[in-house]
């Protein structure tokens, strides 16, 4: 049995931000390119972001439309294990992401780190407001030097 597809876990998860988002990526599986998905906002809890990453996993096996920028900012439920699945999930394509309030304990921070190794177009990281331990901190920071044009806003 294959995983649900991103379009059919964002309405099941239901809610204006993920009824919007499953919107969005109708349109860009329709037209095929390049997809923005923002769940900004949608306050996910871990089962709802596994759901999310199932998608995006099933998203990226059919390699269209490509995942570019992704937000789950403000999804203050998600914590460590289900940031670290759904970085599991993210293909190299994206270019930003956003993690804001997430969260996001030193767990996670690794497993960023880890993440934006593959990620060579990695454009803009947004992490802050997580309770992540200032070395951890400094360590994302890190991810910048040497990476011309990379944001990380820790």
């Amino acid at each position: 049995m294959r995983p649900p597809d991103l379009e059919a876990s964002l309405r099941s998860i239901g809610g204006p931000v993920c009824l919007a988002a499953a919107d969005a990526v109708h349109a860009a599986t329709r037209r095929g390119g390049r997809l923005t998905l923002t769940l900004r906002g949608a306050d996910l809890g871990p089962a709802e972001v596994r759901a999310v990453a199932d998608g995006i996993g099933a998203l990226s096996a059919a390699a269209a439309p490509a995942l570019v920028s992704l937000s789950l900012s403000h999804s203050r439920r998600m914590g460590d294990a289900a940031a670290a699945d759904l970085l599991d999930a993210l293909p190299g394509t994206v270019d930003a992401l956003g993690l804001v309030g997430c969260g996001l304990g030193d767990a996670a921070g690794a497993a960023l780190l880890g993440w934006a190794a593959r990620c060579p177009t990695l454009s803009m990281l947004c992490v802050e407001g997580n309770p992540i331990s200032h070395a951890m901190r400094r360590r994302l920071a890190g991810l910048a030097e040497g990476r011309p044009g990379l944001l990380v806003v820790v």
